[in-house]
């Protein structure tokens, strides 16, 4: 009896508190705000005034937009954020209820900044006009990297010349696909100038390379530059670490910057003019059942990556994503380094973020770092930090728990992950280069990879600034089918670091359905790979087990229960 009076008082306690957190909510209804959702009224304006209000509040809120609209988002380049901005909230949730967001190019759909526990789901994200254009190849002369193209109906017009091209790869990529397939070729290459032939046909001269199997018919994509957003500092606060940082970018449709605990969920997209997700120094955050998709027969979903996530050390969760068609890696994940200015002391260093102009170091207090030789390849040491000094948001004065003695000015940092970045239950289709490219500890379960460069590359890449050195990735009952270069390629700088695992590669209960004289493995430099449980398909009868494996300084520390099976 007196057990059973317990429970009834909990009981009772925990209603009135579900009750009364229901009851503290603070909804929002966007049309109640000047908000239209007739695809034609840019909303934006009214969209600002209230999430502003919304990410000001000190209770839970919800925004909720209607189902069924199109909510359009105009060119912004000089006024406003150029997307919806949730500035410093907590506890927020934006429902889209299946809506869609029809956005300028010039503009993006959401970035957040700094705020805890955000919930975005259920959105539709689109471009009006679109930021590339598509059309049939007519002509090829590859030798001379020189092709001829005609714009499909209602796709946007290239613009002519060479100036808006002189950056080749730094504005404007371009993609080729089969005419028949419509899957991606591998290997793009970079606009250097443009010419209007009349009748919506241009002429394309391009570099890097070749485009070898490119024929009349297939289908060619590239990038259109657009004006941008401006882009605002965070010059007024009195935090050093947030000195100077830039609240947002136009890198994606959806950008989050040192957020905590952010959910982004049930989101689909159709078109962007760079990346679809970059998430920067977040911790705790959640991808679930996002798509990076086409439609109407557009061969791009995405201009860049598909999901870019940085110098977050409690690692993400992407949970049963589909990424496709995207014009650069579905999955990137990454620890920039930070690389030694000045040595203070054996234990003390000034630092600088070694990555992009736009991106903090994450280092602080607390946090584990690797110090790390370049040159050499080897770990100095693995420390944690005692005491940070922020200068701004990128420069700052580390000291560590540990001496070490070797550590100069061509050394650097890596900030260490405290746990596994999950992703499982993904479908990966048709894009450009890799599935996955991730850097530190990662788990893979239950997905499938298909018709992609490389399902996986691990690799300390960009003269060191996207790390930290290869370390461990287990692959667990996942499908690998019709891939172009390989399978799994894992490049470790060397043995002399923590490669956080013994084997660093697991590969267990997968099906590798792939291409003839391609490897399943290619490892350098691991400190093992096992192997187990992996059912292999080749294309020819009595292919030698040793030809699908390119390992170098790598040994298999098991290898055992795999089949091998042919099927033309």
């Amino acid at each position: 009896m007196k057990y059973f009076l317990g429970a009834l008082i909990v009981f009772c306690i925990l209603s009135v508190q579900t009750k009364a957190e229901k009851n503290d909510t603070i909804y929002y209804n966007v049309s109640k705000y000047g908000v239209k959702g007739n695809g034609k009224t840019d909303d934006l304006p009214a969209l600002t005034r209230l999430f502003l209000k919304a990410s000001q509040q000190k209770r839970p809120a919800k925004v909720v937009f209607a189902p069924g609209k199109v909510y359009r988002i105009g060119q912004h380049t000089k006024d406003l954020y150029g997307r919806v901005l949730i500035n410093r909230a907590n506890n927020l949730v934006v429902e889209g209820n299946g809506c869609t967001l029809l956005i300028h190019p010039s503009s993006r759909a959401f970035a957040v900044y700094r705020s805890k526990n955000i919930v975005i789901r259920n959105f539709k994200i689109d471009y009006s006009p679109l930021p590339y254009t598509q059309g049939r190849v007519s002509k090829v002369d590859a030798d001379n990297y020189y092709l001829e193209f005609k714009i499909d109906s209602g796709y946007p017009a290239p613009v002519a010349g060479k100036e808006p091209y002189k950056n080749g790869g730094k504005i404007v990529d371009c993609i080729t696909a089969n005419g028949k397939t419509r899957k991606f070729f591998q290997g793009h290459s970079w606009v250097k100038e443009v010419e209007d032939l009349g009748n919506g046909t241009f002429g394309v001269k391009y570099d890097l390379r070749k485009q070898e199997q490119l024929k009349p018919g297939d289908f060619f994509c590239m990038k259109l530059p657009y004006a941008e957003s401006r882009l605002i500092q965070n010059n007024e606060t009195k935090d050093a670490a947030e000195k100077g940082e830039f609240i947002y970018t136009n890198t994606s449709n959806i950008a989050a910057q040192q957020c905590d605990g952010l959910i982004l969920e049930n989101i689909t997209s159709y078109a962007a003019p760079l990346m679809t997700f970059v998430l920067k120094g977040c911790s705790r955050h959640i991808l679930r059942n996002c798509s990076i998709i086409s439609k109407n027969n557009r061969i791009v979903a995405g201009c860049s990556d598909g999901m870019h996530l940085k110098g977050n050390e409690h690692q993400p969760r992407i949970e049963n994503c589909h990424i496709e068609r995207t014009m650069d890696d579905a999955i990137h994940i990454k620890m920039s380094g930070d690389a030694i200015k000045e040595i203070l002391a054996t234990n003390k260093f000034k630092i600088e973020h070694k990555d992009i102009l736009w991106d903090n170091t994450n280092l602080g207090k607390g946090k584990k770092v690797m110090v790390f030789n370049p040159e050499t390849s080897k770990q100095l040491a693995e420390c944690t930090i005692t005491d940070y000094e922020p200068l701004n948001y990128r420069e700052g004065i580390v000291t560590l728990d540990k001496n070490v003695a070797e550590a100069d000015t061509k050394n650097c940092l890596y900030l260490q992950s405290d746990e596994e970045a999950v992703i499982t239950g993904c479908t990966l289709g048709t894009q450009l280069q890799r599935g996955i490219l991730t850097h530190q500890p990662t788990k893979v379960t239950n997905c499938t990879i298909e018709d992609n460069g490389l399902a996986f590359e691990l690799a300390l890449l960009s003269g060191g600034i996207e790390g930290p050195p290869t370390q461990k990735l287990t692959i667990e009952n996942c499908i690998f089918r019709n891939l172009v270069w390989g399978g799994i390629s894992v490049n470790c700088p060397s043995h002399d670091y923590n490669q956080k695992g013994t084997p660093q590669l697991v590969v267990k209960n997968n099906i590798f359905d792939l291409r003839h004289n391609i490897p399943l493995v290619s490892a350098v430099n691991s400190n093992g790979v096992s192997f187990t449980g992996n059912k292999i398909i080749t294309k020819k009868a009595n292919v030698a087990e040793a030809s699908l494996f390119r390992l170098i300084n790598t040994p298999v520390l098991e290898n055992s229960n795999n089949l091998y099976t042919s099927q033309p």
